[in-house]
């Protein structure tokens, strides 16, 4: 299964079922020009991306013949030549619908690089030039993908290209267009994933199937022309140079390629046997192509090696390429071009990185810049700039306009609030994708910064979202935007050696947070559905007039914090509203509906709040109180009773703002106080409250303990008033697991801490300091544990899609509930190295998850609370989700989920902790990746075990050459390994090992492998690998390539998936 959508095997008539829409099968698109285009167009939801579309079908459709056909339905009247022959024919088919729907989309290279792998995007083109050249003496040539190298497009002359036909000038100009922007996804830090080994069965236009059959490459030689032609300058500077020459053909049309220009028939069998479809790829008919004017598609290859050059920091010759384009644009606008995807953004930024005049005028704007506005105003703008960094929803022109009102002021005082301003656009450019122009632009901007604004650059980077993963891409981008020696520079002098900033806050914003109808105030909420999905389930929910309506909608809002259920609230409100009428007047007024008015708007409100909507849970509370105000003559006692309920219900919103601001790194001492405020009012309210004061609802209560947990207001929280009246608050109706629970966290967290320096010196094998450790409260805790997990439900309830458990409605489910509200960082490593204790204690196979808490932990479970693998292994996963996102991602921790993970056998998400494990948060650290000595040999050893599961067996050559001392017999076997899954040929660069490159060579020549052995000499024969350097050079060269690899390793693991 790939995705939502069934893999296209057969290419027969059938239609693939995905959330509850009928998607037609690939044999429809063969066939149908209309759902070509529908698809093309973006314009039905229910349908596929055209990249994602050809992706799977690529995907589906390069498998080894043979084990296709045994896939397909058996018939007893089909033999096995005529099976594989039907097989070769559905997969030329399928293909040639790939090249159909690039077609439509006009070849448009960026929207195939957005889903598409690295690998299926060369089998396109490559598809692409089979087609195109099927009718000219080069098609022998186009058929083998080793073929198509420098050498073959070095051999296109100018004159040979005047003398060919439009489709095969175009095939190879888009073949040499995508070898410049591969060039450049290699390099970037979030790029196309490389895609799965596969199966080469020969070209679409070969007519003998069998000797595709016959002829077929090992799975992993596709992939390995292909990096081979990717990794080397001199095949990008050919392409150049064949673009140059196409470029100055002397043409005025051009014909390009449409989907008309190919056609697949069918030829239906049926009988009482068998039913069949075969399947025919008919000559391609290029006079359906459409014509261009040739100055169009100059202006893109133009724009595309301008692009190119931009990227390698060549900016003479980028300049040189824009004059030239600018020079068409002058003749022929952007917006009369109809088929080169060019848009005046891209230009326009182009231009001003390599200062050249801009061919469009300056945009025009009902906006006018105020050159005063106060330091305030204009914290706010860059702060709404910020904000808007992962959504996207300014628009770009918006973006822009004011960029420009700003440089177009003759105040010189605006350069440090219009180089923040261009920063916050730029770096939007890098999440919604990467572009090469901002690259160049950012390069510009961070060499003419001033010290203030590097300052203030530092503070953005390090205190941007709380991910480290997208702190490291932040970094990653930088890195590759400047030179490695400007970066070092700037993170030496201007930047602070550890990322622990925080943006400023104003408390004043955080109660106003801006957000209207549509609930656009979602901050940190995983996007599980698409932003017009959320809207409409939010507006459901502000519509809603039942609970049955409540509860439907809040079922679809992701992520929404598990709090009491809507029964429970419902029976706390008709408990306490609407409280005794005196007079029948009032009791005729006050009816059922107002009474169910204010339950349902009590409980939108809260669930806004639980969803993090605060604005609108506020905007309700404030309309149903303006409600009941302006009824006329209500009782003084029904008032009060409203008004304190009303309050109640508002300081529950105000809790979970501020339970969503403490899980937060960028949390402020104000946040904190704020919390803690609101927390207490809850609290003393349940200390001192008057006899004829209305209990304080339990749910309230309880997240307002949990908050003061957060807060370590321990002292407070076990004070004996404090207890007692949180136990006779049970007797109302609440559950008893909440505060025995928290007060034996408190316990043990106590005792941890206490001892810790001793545990730390006892899992490094020093003597601790202690004869004895102490570790009472912390047995508890154990036997805590393990009862809940015992009665637990396997599955915690915040995985269970559609659950809205009670905070502690059942033991299991109420220590999950709590342990997602927590987020004090020594209670969750205490609660994880608990749990993966006890996987340790259960896992039959070698992997432990040592921890160095592990001392505290007994070495056997309790026999009284019998808890199963299946049910640990759930908690482990659990615990280290909630703990990774409340910000326990030290090494230690890193290693744990990374060997958890490998024993699980999810082996890429296992390399990435390993990695983080081994990256500080500091800036420098990232540049220049630990290598050497100061890598932990214990976590080398977990990554080559890593990569050999993943069967990455270059990869872990390379890294056996830092292990103390060299592991040869581990690199040996793996270059010796036929089947590899990374990028082998790239990968021998990072080898300095002169040992294992020489037998590397020799395991090449005796399998017959001799370009791969010609490689491996090449890295060999460098002369800083010879045993005549001193000392210095080798261990010099070591630590350049283990940093460069390390860099690949992050690339791929860390930043690209």
């Amino acid at each position: 299964m790939l995705g939502q959508y069934e893999p296209f095997i057969y290419f027969d008539k059938f239609s693939i079922i995905s959330n509850s829409n009928v998607i037609p099968s690939l044999a429809d698109f063969g066939v149908s020009r209309k759902l070509i285009q529908k698809c093309a167009n973006g314009t039905d939801p229910t349908l596929p991306s055209v990249s994602k579309l050809i992706d799977l079908t690529l995907r589906q459709n390069l498998d080894n013949p043979q084990e296709v056909y045994q896939r397909l339905p058996r018939c007893s009247r089909v033999d096995v030549d005529e099976r594989l022959f039907l097989t070769t024919r559905r997969v030329r088919a399928a293909k040639t619908v790939t090249l159909m729907l690039a077609s439509a989309i006009k070849w448009d290279l960026e929207k195939l690089e957005s889903e598409m792998a690295i690998t299926m995007q060369f089998c396109l083109v490559q598809d692409f030039m089979n087609k195109t050249f099927s009718t000219t003496k080069y098609c022998s040539s186009v058929s083998d993908p080793q073929n198509i190298s420098e050498r073959f497009l070095s051999s296109f002359t100018y004159e040979i290209l005047n003398n060919l036909q439009d489709e095969c000038v175009f095939g190879l100009s888009v073949y040499a267009r995508w070898i410049l922007r591969a060039h450049i996804q290699r390099k970037l830090p979030k790029k196309s994933t490389k895609g799965p080994p596969i199966h080469n069965i020969g070209s679409v236009t070969d007519p003998d199937v069998l000797q595709g059959l016959d002829q077929q490459q090992h799975g992993s030689s596709l992939i390995w022309a292909l990096f081979r032609q990717i990794s080397r300058d001199k095949v990008a500077q050919t392409a150049i140079t064949l673009l140059n020459d196409i470029e100055k053909l002397d043409r005025k049309e051009m014909m390009v390629p449409t989907a008309d220009c190919f056609v697949i028939t069918s030829n239906e069998t049926v009988s009482p046997n068998e039913h069949r479809n075969t399947w025919e790829v008919v000559e391609d008919d290029w006079s359906k192509g459409v014509i261009v004017d040739f100055l169009e598609y100059r202006t893109q290859i133009l724009c595309d090696v301008a692009g190119y050059f931009l990227f390698e920091g060549k900016i003479a010759e980028a300049a040189d390429y824009l004059q030239r384009a600018t020079v068409l644009l002058s003749q022929k606008p952007v917006s009369s071009f109809q088929y080169c995807n060019l848009t005046v953004d891209v230009i326009d930024k182009m231009c001003r990185v390599v200062n050249v005049p801009s061919p469009f005028p300056p945009v025009s704007s009902s906006l006018t810049f105020v050159p005063d506005l106060t330091p305030s105003m204009k914290s706010k703008h860059i702060e709404a700039l910020l904000e808007d960094l992962p959504s996207g929803k300014i628009s770009s022109t918006a973006r822009y306009t004011l960029e420009n009102e700003i440089q177009s002021s003759s105040d010189s005082s605006e350069r440090t609030f219009l180089t923040k301003v261009r920063f916050c656009n730029l770096l939007r450019d890098y999440v919604a994708g990467t572009s090469c122009p901002s690259f160049m632009e950012l390069r510009k901007l961070l060499n003419e910064a001033t010290s203030a604004e590097l300052e203030w650059l530092r503070g953005i980077l390090n205190g941007y979202r709380i991910s480290k993963e997208l702190k490291l891409t932040v970094c990653a981008k930088l890195k590759f935007l400047a030179d490695r020696d400007l970066v070092s520079n700037i993170a030496k002098t201007k930047l602070a050696d550890t990322i622990n900033f925080t943006p400023p806050h104003n408390s004043s914003q955080t109660q106003e947070e801006p957000t209207d109808v549509e609930m656009t105030d979602v901050k940190d909420i995983k996007e599980e559905i698409t932003p017009a999905d959320k809207n409409r389930v939010l507006a459901a929910l502000n519509s809603a007039v039942s609970f049955r309506q409540i509860h439907t909608a809040v079922e679809a809002i992701p992520n929404i914090s598990p709090t009491v259920t809507l029964k429970e609230m419902e029976s706390e409100y008709l408990k306490n509203i609407p409280p005794t009428l005196e007079s029948s007047y009032n009791k005729a007024l006050w009816n059922q509906t107002m009474t169910d008015l204010v339950i349902v708007s009590f409980a939108k409100a809260a669930k806004f709040a639980e969803s993090f909507h605060f604005r609108a849970a506020r905007q309700i509370l404030k309309d149903i109180r303006a409600q009941w105000q302006t009824f006329p003559k209500l009782d003084a006692k029904i008032e009060k009773k409203l008004e304190k309920n009303w309050k109640w219900q508002s300081l529950y919103a105000d809790l979970w703002e501020s339970q969503h601001h403490l899980s937060l790194r960028s949390c402020t001492k104000e946040m904190k106080a704020e919390a803690n405020r609101r927390a207490m009012v809850c609290s003393k309210a349940l200390m001192f409250k008057a006899p004829d004061d209305e209990p304080v609802p339990s749910y309230v209560l309880d997240l307002a303990v949990l908050i003061l947990f957060n807060l370590e207001e321990w002292d407070y929280i076990n004070e004996p008033t404090f207890a007692s009246n949180f136990d006779q608050r049970k007797k109302i109706g609440t559950l008893p697991l909440v505060f025995p629970l928290l007060k034996q966290l408190i316990q043990a967290c106590r005792e941890f801490t206490s001892q810790r320096e001793d545990l730390i010196s006892m899992s490094k094998g020093e003597r601790p300091r202690q004869p004895k450790l102490n570790y009472q409260h912390c047995l508890k805790l154990w036997n805590m544990i393990a009862s809940v997990l015992s009665k637990a439900d396997p599955l915690p309830p915040s995985k269970k899609p559609g659950s809205s458990t009670s905070i502690f409605s059942v033991d299991g489910k109420a220590f999950w509930s709590v342990m997602r509200l927590i987020q004090h960082r020594n209670v969750l490593y205490l609660v994880l190295s608990c749990v993966c204790r006890m996987w340790s204690l259960t896992n039959k196979g070698p992997t432990t998850l040592a921890m160095s808490a592990d001392p505290l932990w007994p070495s056997t479970l309790p026999l009284q609370s019998p808890v199963s693998a299946g049910d640990i292994k759930e908690a482990v996963e659990s615990v280290m989700e909630i703990s990774y996102a409340a910000g326990v991602d030290d090494p230690e921790a890193s290693v744990v989920k990374g060997n958890f993970y490998f024993a699980s056998g999810r082996y890429e998400e296992a390399m990435k902790m390993f990695l983080l494990s081994v990256v500080p948060d500091s800036l420098p650290g990232f540049i220049h990746p630990p290598t050497g000595p100061s890598l932990s040999q214990a976590v080398l050893r977990k990554m080559a075990s890593t990569l050999e599961a993943m069967k990455c067996f270059t990869y872990l050559a390379v890294l056996c050459q830092m292990m103390q001392p060299v592991d040869y017999e581990t690199a040996f076997r793996a270059v010796s390994e036929k089947v590899t899954y990374d990028s082998a040929d790239a990968a021998y660069q990072f080898i300095w090992d002169p040992l294992i490159l020489e037998h590397t060579a020799y395991v090449m020549q005796k399998a017959g492998f001799l370009e791969k052995r010609q490689v491996v000499l090449d890295v060999l024969q460098d002369p800083l690998l010879t045993g005549a350097n001193p000392p210095a050079v080798g261990e010099r060269i070591a630590a350049e390539r283990s940093a460069e690899f390390f860099e690949v390793l992050f690339t791929q693991y860390v930043l690209g998936n």
